[in-house]
């Protein structure tokens, strides 16, 4: 049982990802139980990004609460698509899942 334990535990780790989305490379990370619960009772795509994107070397968040406006501005051709790679990341959409809609 205990193997099973910290092999979940384990888990508690995030992982990164580089994507490049309109030739900006940026680094995602994987949400936390209560930031992916906050998300899908409030889903905007501001908030996922604030949330998931952080500096390559610290891994520490980009953006802070108060940049939270400025991210409701940007440009859909970035966020959007932003949000998708980090929805996919995190395991809220899949490519199957794109193709059936």
């Amino acid at each position: 049982m205990s193997d099973l334990r910290d092999r979940i535990k384990s888990k508690c780790n995030r992982r990164y990802k580089t994507v490049k989305i309109q030739g900006e490379e940026l680094t995602i990370q994987t949400l936390s139980v209560t930031e992916a619960e906050d998300y899908f009772q409030n889903p905007q795509a501001h908030r996922l990004i604030m949330w998931a994107v952080v500096d390559p070397e610290t891994k520490n968040r980009v953006f802070l609460e108060e940049d939270e406006y400025d991210l409701m501005n940007l440009e859909a051709g970035l966020a959007l698509p932003l949000r998708l790679e980090i929805q996919r990341f995190n395991g809220f959409v899949s490519y199957e899942d794109e193709e059936g809609n």
